[in-house]
């Protein structure tokens, strides 16, 4: 095991050391009276100084500030699909990606509570910007995914990193939850990368499609009415369009978090999809043309679950006919929602100080138009 040491969550005999090095720091202690802003410190702090393992970390401290994010920034939770799931097997959950901290989250969140094992989690090396983060992502199951490898050593850091993947899955036989694609969906354009699937595939003694079958592939369509990080996405589109690379700051990670958690989402729904265990996608796999080929349409198979599983709202109908100026889909919101929305729209644009507000416009809309566009497709309907 000690070749994993690079990228492995904390084993229960480290937590008790690490959790209680934790609480000496300034920022926890913050963190702490932000969610419960009425303890007695001493006594709260003295109370979860006595947890000595993984499973003891999340009942007694990320489950509780996950309900706390529910219960105030979303105002319907609900899932789909979780009948699809057997207990005593472990899973590659593949979701599509639209905030840092809440899509892993509110999915172990569900497992949890509907008596499953929680998942590791797989979480960029670019979001691990302090210690006391890389700290609380490794006491919260997480293994870290490398983002600045050099070309040259990318192959054996990959075949390392889709190791430790099956050998979690299939040896652990513990869960994971990976996202379909490097960094979040800044679009609302939901696509796996095909080269997420290589990685996945290249570890394994078998031809490449089995040694994919055996991961338990199940994706997982993430839907959130209100995006909570929409307008910095916006921005970041804004710029892209421009031509213009925008340069993240440690600041803008933490305040990506930060909005992810506080930031009103309205009506969240997680649907978990088919296994493709269960399909005879994985064998038709077998007779692409090429390896590459293989892959590619595998990820469409994956992106299909996901588009047609996506919850969509009144707000994705509303966009679409705003960027169109249409009334296409009216029958699918009330003139007071569409009223509510725009004028969300406008005060999200108007924070930034950025002069192009109909580019602007368009942009955010999209994000918020996508999943109608994709639903639509796997459907055969067009716009």
């Amino acid at each position: 095991m000690g070749h994993y040491d690079e990228i492995r969550p904390y084993y229960d005999s480290e937590v008790n050391h690490v959790l209680n090095g934790l609480f000496t720091q300034d920022i926890i202690q913050k963190i702490l009276l932000h969610f419960y802003p009425n303890a007695n410190m001493d006594e709260l702090i003295g109370k979860l100084s006595k947890i000595s393992s993984i499973n003891e970390f999340q009942s007694h401290i990320i489950q509780p500030l996950v309900k706390m994010t529910i219960d105030k920034s979303i105002n319907n939770f609900t899932c789909k699909g979780i009948e699809n799931l057997q207990k005593d097997k472990s899973y590659l959950f593949i979701s599509n990606h639209r905030d840092i901290i809440l899509d892993s989250a509110l999915i172990n969140m569900l497992l949890h509570t509907n008596g499953f094992g929680t998942t590791e989690i797989a979480i960029g090396s670019n979001l691990l910007i302090y210690p006391w983060i890389v700290d609380i992502v490794k006491l919260n199951r997480s293994f870290v995914v490398n983002r600045n490898v050099p070309i040259k050593e990318m192959y054996n850091y990959s075949l390392l990193l889709s190791s430790y993947i099956r050998y979690t899955l299939l040896e652990k036989r513990t869960s994971i939850w990976i996202a379909q694609r490097e960094g979040r969906t800044k679009d609302g354009d939901d696509r796996t990368q095909p080269s997420l699937l290589k990685m996945l595939s290249i570890s394994g003694d078998e031809n490449i499609f089995d040694n994919i079958s055996k991961l338990n592939i199940v994706p997982i369509s993430i839907s959130y009415e209100y995006e909570p990080c929409d307008i910095y996405k916006t921005k970041v589109a804004y710029f892209a369009s421009q031509e213009q690379k925008y340069e993240k700051t440690k600041g803008d990670d933490i305040e990506s978090m930060r909005l992810g958690i506080a930031n009103q989402k309205g009506n969240v729904n997680i649907t978990f999809c088919t296994p493709l265990i269960e399909g005879e996608e994985l064998n038709i796999l077998k007779k692409s043309g090429s390896i590459n080929e293989g892959l590619k349409e595998l990820a469409k198979i994956i992106d299909s679950q996901i588009h047609s599983n996506f919850n969509l709202n009144p707000n994705n109908y509303i966009a679409s006919d705003l960027i169109n100026d249409q009334n296409t889909y009216s029958q699918h919101y009330t003139e007071e929602e569409k009223e509510k929305f725009s004028d969300y729209v406008n005060k999200q644009i108007n924070l930034l100080e950025i002069e192009d507000k109909v580019a602007l416009k368009n942009i955010f809309l999209k994000i918020y138009e996508n999943p109608l566009v994709n639903y639509l497709a796997t459907k055969k309907i067009t716009i």
